[in-house]
């Protein structure tokens, strides 16, 4: 009779085989938490980019001869400062106000004279504080961002530019 010898390349191959598994699911799984935290920054960074463009595009249209107030002692809006502009759209007498109310900045659009109450409007950005300043040819506006960056957008009214 012959004696057969115990064989280890098959438990030593299936061990190899469930170690390289483990770690493949490892680095997949790591490589997705990467992945959808990249993917959240950059998806608010986006955002953030689009609701500044959006600022500064909505400011420049403004061709300084409309009444337009900074009310940077928050009277109108309870929080903080807001930017007020009054404009004349086929004869009917909107007002627009960009202000601070629970740390986004909203804009409230509506017929000048209606009642304004903070929280009116839609969040466009959040942030930790907005600082409207008037300068000679427009405003600028500084935005203490969520990551502790200040970013200042300076935007001329169109009149003054064109």
């Amino acid at each position: 009779m012959e004696r057969k010898g115990f064989d280890i390349g098959t438990p030593m191959a299936l061990l190899l085989f469930a170690v390289f598994t483990a770690l493949v699911m490892g680095v997949l799984s790591v490589s997705a938490d990467v992945y959808g935290s990249a993917q959240k920054r950059d998806g608010e960074m986006l955002d953030a980019a689009i609701a500044r463009q959006y600022l500064a595009t909505k400011l420049w249209r403004l061709d300084g001869l409309f009444p337009v107030v900074l009310d940077v002692d928050g009277n109108e809006a309870t929080e903080g400062p807001a930017f007020t502009y009054v404009e004349d759209i086929e004869g009917i007498r909107c007002r627009t106000v960009l202000y601070l109310y629970n740390g986004h900045i909203y804009e409230y659009f509506g017929l000048d004279g209606l009642d304004f109450v903070p929280g009116d409007g839609e969040a466009i950005l959040e942030v930790d504080d907005v600082r409207f300043i008037r300068t000679d040819n427009g405003v600028r506006v500084e935005l203490d961002l969520l990551n502790g960056e200040t970013e200042s957008l300076a935007v001329g009214y169109r009149s003054e530019v064109d």
